[in-house]
């Protein structure tokens, strides 16, 4: 008899990985090196953002409060509008940090280590970037082959919003490795032929730790227990029920320093942070602006709701739905307002704005953006589900019957995340930062989409290939639908006047000019900026433009003593130039 066909067993391509490693890493410090020394590398000295929380954290638990009894939460300017700094710290869960604090804790250990610990941390940010890269298209190649990996990977390596996250104090570029380190143990393991409960538990133990630096490490945990337990309960429910032990254990030993902080300090065992039931809040209020989609400073609705929510998820959930007494359907409405608006093409600033650093470093120009991935990723994501509803593979390279069923439950691993991360995105403000969380998925699905393409293309299938290019021409329309309101906001003068305050600082008016004016183009009733504005050309000498700038801040806000004080000096130094020019042309006989 002949030997039935075997299939071909591919040698892992470790150059290609090798080569997007450098690429990727080559694109994040040229990055850090064009920004470094601006006032755009120095973000966190503005003391509204999270990045000056992380800081401020670091730097009281590195002098010596390691167990933090009493966490710093910080009182913010647009907080005000809502209730008092006694107010937000009755809102905040006792002893409870304000973000999960393992961010803040590396900063402080780095800090011991280096007198340089932004720049320390924003390296191994940068690295671990390069890291996730790879790592993402490692997953790809498991779930569609190696065009899949080496194009995810090279779409992570070049994806502009994640890299200029990386340089800045911020915790989402290594949350990304995260969620690519999680989402590669769980395909290696549903794509194994037994259910290993050690294994089990040590990806339980990755989430623990992981819970420690991200709050949604809790709601990952959630689905990864769903889908462990799914795979395991094919062969038995005895090991369904082993496989949420394992991960449950393992979560519980990952997450063992925290716990046992949190019992020293007295606050509840397995908290996290202060803030999630705040940040529900602040997006599902009828007063939110924009449905919910964008951050706003809340107003005395936000007191009411907080006042009597008893300070937890489900009272504010609770009161929320309370507050829509009678207009029912208006919930709903903005609920499917931030729904859609997750696929919207801006970037929604938040602490920074991506849109402003790619229009002030060069690098960025060749930057792949969410309007790159989101139309390949949901397309991707919906051949593969078709591919898979009709049983058929997903590359084209010969398998047995055994491998597809583990390439098949694989794919239904990681997609089973996308539904449970989208709702709940879909209950906070779809702020940029936010919504990085399902990029890993666009990213993979992005590679899926080119390598299917590709494979139809050379075997000349015309008609599939053109089917993925209209689906993925429809998710671009939708997404320019939902981009045409929110693209506008992406814009915001707060970017140019921080850059401009800062070189005012350092005494280089010449660079801070044209940030002003950049302002005060996005926003020409900006009077703060008009006046920071006009003193800057006083200090450079140019006193009659001043002049006419102080006069414009007057005229739209009379009345405030020091920008009189500030035209009456300018007009006596005028005066005075004009008596001196005069004199001193006397003196010389003209």
């Amino acid at each position: 008899m002949p030997e039935s066909p075997q299939p071909v067993r591919r040698r892992m391509p470790w150059a290609a990985y090798v080569a997007i490693f450098v690429v990727a890493l080559a694109i994040r410090f040229t990055y850090w090196n064009q920004v470094y020394g601006t006032p755009l590398d120095a973000w966190h000295e503005w003391d509204q953002t999270d990045m000056a929380t992380y800081i401020e954290q670091g730097k009281r638990i590195a002098a010596g409060d390691w167990l933090a009894r009493e966490p710093f939460h910080p009182y913010h300017i647009w907080q005000s509008a809502s209730g008092t700094e006694a107010d937000w710290l009755r809102w905040y869960r006792p002893h409870a940090f304000h973000q999960a604090p393992l961010y803040s804790y590396a900063y402080a250990i780095i800090s011991k280590l280096s007198s340089h610990p932004e720049s320390v941390l924003k390296a191994f940010q940068l690295v671990a970037g390069a890291a996730t890269a790879v790592i993402l298209g490692l997953v790809a190649r498991l779930l569609a082959g190696d065009v899949a990996g080496i194009m995810a990977g090279l779409i992570c390596a070049l994806y502009g919003p994640l890299y200029y996250l990386e340089c800045q104090i911020l915790r989402e570029g290594p949350a990304l490795f995260c969620i690519a380190v999680l989402l590669f143990l769980v395909v290696r393991q549903v794509q194994r032929n037994s259910s290993r409960w050690w294994s089990q538990a040590a990806i339980g133990a990755f989430l623990g730790a992981f819970a420690m630096y991200h709050e949604f490490a809790l709601l990952l945990a959630a689905v990864t227990v769903a889908v462990l337990a799914a795979h395991a309960a094919r062969r038995s429910a005895a090991k369904a029920v082993l496989a949420i032990v394992a991960v449950l254990g393992g979560y519980l030993i990952g997450f063992a320093p925290l716990l046992a902080r949190n019992i020293a300090a007295g606050a509840a065992p397995l908290s996290v942070s202060s803030r999630p039931h705040l940040t529900i809040a602040l997006a599902n209020m009828p007063a939110s602006p924009m449905q919910g989609v964008v951050f706003g400073a809340p107003g005395p609705q936000f007191k009411l709701i907080l006042d009597a929510s008893g300070g937890t998820t489900w009272g504010v959930l609770r009161e929320v739905w309370h507050t829509y007494e009678g207009q029912r359907a208006e919930f709903f409405k903005n609920w499917i307002a931030r729904l859609a608006a997750i696929g919207s093409g801006g970037e929604i600033p938040d602490n920074t704005s991506f849109e402003f650093h790619h229009d002030h470093v060069a690098i960025m120009a060749i930057s792949l953006t969410f309007r790159s991935i989101f139309p390949l990723g949901a397309a991707g994501v919906v051949a593969t589900l078709v591919a898979l509803a009709l049983s058929r593979r997903t590359d084209g390279e010969p398998a047995s019957d055994e491998q597809r069923r583990a390439r098949r439950a694989a794919h239904f691993a990681v997609l089973a995340y996308l539904p449970i991360i989208i709702l709940a995105m879909s209950f906070v403000n779809v702020q940029a930062r936010y919504r990085m969380i399902v990029v890993p998925f666009l990213m993979i699905y992005s590679g899926v989409f080119v390598a299917d393409i590709l494979r139809l293309a050379s075997n000349r299938h015309v008609a599939p290939a053109a089917l993925l290019c209209v689906i993925a021409l429809g998710f671009a329309v939708f997404q320019r639908s939902q981009s045409s309101a929110i693209e506008a906001i992406c814009h915001r003068p707060v970017d140019p006047t921080m850059v401009a305050m800062r070189y005012s600082r350092q005494r280089k008016e010449n660079a801070a000019l044209p940030f002003y004016e950049e302002a005060l183009r996005l926003r020409t009733s900006d009077s703060a900026a008009r006046a920071r504005y006009a003193g800057s050309l006083a200090r450079l000498g140019q006193l009659d433009q001043a002049l006419g700038e102080f006069r414009q801040v007057d005229a739209s806000e009379p009345g405030i003593p020091e920008i009189r004080q500030s035209i009456a000096y300018l007009q006596r130094m005028i005066q005075s130039r004009g008596v001196s020019t005069t004199a001193a042309s006397d003196g010389h006989g003209s």
